[in-house]
């Protein structure tokens, strides 16, 4: 295989949601190892990264935003019973037959919010 030509790319988390993804390209000379070109072509990335982004860089080297392990979060799940709760107190509280008539599908699937929504509805007739 003749290999000419190589690129490098890394995306570099900046923020939450923010990431930089700095690009270089290279033409090997005739008998240059490409694996070295490479490596190169990563040490002048991960330079530009830090000269352009100094805030992320306070000890040095080591960037204070890393692409490691998203820690896990404990989410509060709703049971089925409080969520149905919550439509029907959402529906006994509906002041328009518009917005009401949006929890139809809803309740067409569960009878007690079915028997909430219909009292609901005859309220407004």
């Amino acid at each position: 295989m003749k290999v000419e030509k190589i690129s490098y790319q890394e995306l570099y988390p900046t923020g939450v949601y923010a990431n930089q993804r700095p690009g270089l390209e290279a033409s090997i000379e005739p008998g240059e190892d490409p694996v070295k070109a490479l490596m190169e072509l990563k040490e002048l990335s991960d330079r530009f990264h830090r000269q352009s982004n100094p805030h992320l860089y306070p000890n040095g080297n080591e960037a204070i935003i890393t692409a490691g392990p998203i820690p896990e979060q404990q989410v509060q799940k709703d049971s089925r019973e409080s969520a149905t709760q919550r439509i029907i107190d959402q529906i006994t509280q509906c002041s328009d037959e518009t917005v009401l008539k949006s929890f139809q599908l809803i309740a067409k699937n569960n009878p007690e919010i079915q028997e909430v929504y219909d009292k609901k509805l005859k309220s407004f007739q």
